[in-house]
């Protein structure tokens, strides 16, 4: 099965969406937190550009989150 990405992120029990190249704040349950880009998404997490170019695009699963905001 192939899954493709989406570029629209529904957070919030669907009251909020953050759209793709949106800045985002991720904060982690182990109390990190990564700030970037939102590149796009499917249904195990999201991809997040973190540099200045697109070498530093990281995918963070959606269970290792406890809190996304868009800023």
């Amino acid at each position: 099965m192939k899954i493709e990405p989406v570029y629209t992120l529904m957070i919030n029990d669907g009251e909020e969406y953050i759209n793709c190249m949106s800045e985002v704040k991720i904060k982690m349950k182990n109390g990190n937190e990564h700030k970037g880009l939102f590149v796009s998404c499917d249904e195990d997490g999201m991809w997040t550009e973190v540099g200045k170019d697109e070498s530093n695009i990281i995918f963070i699963g959606f269970e290792e989150m406890e809190i996304i905001e868009e800023i």
